[in-house]
């Protein structure tokens, strides 16, 4: 399976359960699925309710896990805290926009390439058609994001020329979500100003995101240090743009993303210990 993968995708990477840290993000989650059920159970929830609340804070708990390990490649555990902090929006706002949350890590994952390879064609139509449905769903911030990552990628080095040409229809993809998303100024609460201001510290760890000494899962290469630092500043920009213009349910939307961004950041800022180089595949 995973062979097959390979031949038509260079973004997808299955959480192998041969490795240490796949396996307890796979069994932790199972773990906050049954927590998560029992709890709205025991609040007096239908059970299907229940149910389906204990896999959304799974899947949340996952993905922020996911996307961190894109944000910092070279410190596993941050993204152990980026996934504990998910659980706290989820129960607040209540569960995030699941496909907003996988354009985001796949853009990043586009433009840092931690896979390896360039983006195949199924990958280009895989983004393209997650930005049609943010943008469908009144997400513009998210179609100009992808427009801009896939921008970079066929830009920065080794450049994937072709994505200048998918950039191009990701900005068409924008005019559908500017049409269908609220007319007006969001206005911003407390809270909103503090999510964001949460995120702050995360500008230490890019600033100190030199030469990665992570290695790419197929290639077994170094990742370009420019092209980390490049999904890193979009993954901010992405939070920080979809608060701004859509407040209170942008960060709703987003909140792995956000958990990710705090996490890498508070675990970075307060003295993330020395790591030896690994793959991302195995992070040690």
């Amino acid at each position: 399976m995973k062979e097959t993968m390979q031949r038509f995708s260079s973004l997808g990477r299955p959480v192998d359960p041969a490795y240490p840290t796949n396996r307890a993000i796979a069994t932790l989650s199972l773990l906050v699925a049954a927590c998560g059920f029992g709890i709205r159970r025991l609040g007096g929830a239908p059970s299907p309710e229940s149910f389906l609340w204990g896999v959304t804070l799974a899947l949340a708990f996952f993905l922020a896990w996911a996307v961190a390990r894109e944000l910092e490649p070279d410190h596993d555990r941050s993204a152990f805290v980026a996934a504990g902090l998910s659980m706290i929006p989820h129960a607040v706002f209540g569960r995030p926009d699941f496909v907003a949350v996988l354009l985001v890590l796949v853009v990043v994952r586009t433009v840092n390439r931690t896979v390896g390879p360039a983006a195949r064609p199924l990958d280009t139509l895989a983004v393209l058609g997650l930005v049609g449905i943010s943008a469908w769903r009144g997400h513009p911030i998210l179609a100009a994001a992808a427009a801009v990552g896939l921008a970079l990628d066929a830009t920065l080095k080794p450049p994937h020329r072709t994505h200048l040409a998918a950039a191009g229809a990701a900005i068409a993809l924008l005019a559908v979500g500017l049409g269908r998303s609220a007319a007006g100024t969001v206005g911003l609460g407390l809270m909103d100003w503090a999510a964001l201001a949460a995120t702050l510290p995360f500008f230490a760890l890019v600033r100190a995101s030199g030469q990665p000494r992570t290695v790419s899962d197929r290639e077994g290469l170094p990742l370009a240090g420019t092209r980390v630092r490049a999904g890193q500043c979009l993954a901010w920009a992405t939070m920080a743009g979809i608060v701004l213009f859509e407040g209170r349910v942008g960060l709703a939307a987003l909140s792995p993303v956000w958990a990710a961004l705090v996490g890498t950041g508070a675990y970075f800022s307060i003295g993330a210990p020395t790591r030896l180089p690994h793959s991302v595949q195995e992070p040690s």
